[in-house]
């Protein structure tokens, strides 16, 4: 509640109450250990809890976001990232409570969302202030970003392409940017001075905007489906784009040049599927799984069918 005031957040107001009860949270009986049950005591198919992650609770975790390394990494709207080694969690002396953060960073202003690119090194955050800002996985501090706009950005996601990466980004009003990254092809690594291959007169947008906010963006980032990503908005839609055949060289759309200039990204599917709203999707290069406002999980399955070769859905 404190840190709301601080924010200018009105007690009455949607995030005034969610700081409040981040705060009363805090003041819990689950803060303490023997409240929870160890890891190994876990049946199948229940969920086990093991604890409160200090630091955590006293604001809103907006993002989660698990690596190779076992390591839990938290965006949260106080703007901090937090990072949890959580690889000894099966230790039967494990006490997640106890646990410190291995890295911590602060940006201006709230973390909405955030992705983590492990072949790079790199993560990417979408702020409130509209921007995306970029930090190192090595030792989880920010080293760059760029205000796209006024409106909140509200998703992010790093997507591998055949011919490189860039940093997608979903807007409060809908809208997707398309942002190549400065990769060094020998060594695998974002110039950090310079990540964004862009220019003032860059028209990054993507159309046709959603018209909900984008609140989810989603890649399988392998295989036959690299350049491909799904995103979803709060109107319900989800659509399926492909950014390997239809590539503007180095560069997003000029906007001098937009009539030679061919779009970085274009949308091949536009589904729909709830009547009130979309909160998440997740995909593993052949279904998309999407959850929304009806307390129903929606499957679509584009695999090849044996016989036909006809994707089901």
């Amino acid at each position: 509640q404190e840190q709301g005031e601080e924010r200018g957040l009105e007690p009455d107001s949607a995030l005034g109450k969610l700081s409040q009860l981040a705060g009363n949270a805090a003041k819990g009986k689950n803060s303490d250990r023997s409240e929870f049950k160890n890891i190994n005591d876990a049946v199948e198919g229940k969920l086990i809890p093991l604890g409160n992650l200090k630091g955590l609770d006293k604001t809103i975790v907006t993002c989660l976001k698990f690596d190779s390394k076992q390591r839990l990494w938290a965006a949260a709207y106080d703007g901090t990232t937090r990072t949890y080694d959580t690889s000894k969690c099966y230790d039967s002396n494990f006490r997640i409570s106890s646990q410190k953060p291995v890295f911590r960073a602060d940006y201006t202003d709230s973390v909405l969302d955030m992705d983590l690119c492990e072949e790079l090194n790199v993560g990417a955050c979408a702020t409130a202030d509209g921007g995306v800002a970029l930090f190192s996985i090595k030792d989880g501090q920010f080293f760059c970003g760029i205000i796209l706009s006024e409106v909140a950005a509200r998703s992010v996601l790093i997507l591998k392409k055949q011919n490189g990466y860039a940093v997608l980004c979903g807007r409060s009003d809908g809208t997707i940017h398309h942002l190549p990254l400065n990769v060094d092809s020998e060594t695998n690594r974002v110039d950090q001075d310079n990540p964004f291959d862009v220019v003032e007169s860059t028209d990054t947008a993507l159309a046709p905007k959603h018209t909900g906010p984008c609140l989810t963006l989603a890649s399988q980032n392998e295989g036959t489906t690299e350049g491909l990503f799904c995103s979803g908005g709060q109107d319900g839609t989800v659509r399926v784009w492909t950014s390997n055949d239809h590539e503007s060289g180095s560069r997003g759309t000029d906007v001098v040049n937009s009539e030679q200039q061919r779009p970085a990204a274009k949308c091949i599917y536009a589904l729909t599927g709830y009547k009130l709203w979309l909160g998440s999707i997740c995909t593993d290069g052949r279904r998309i799984v999407s959850d929304g406002g009806e307390n129903s999980l929606i499957v679509r399955d584009f695999s090849k069918e044996k016989g036909n070769g006809k994707a089901s859905l």
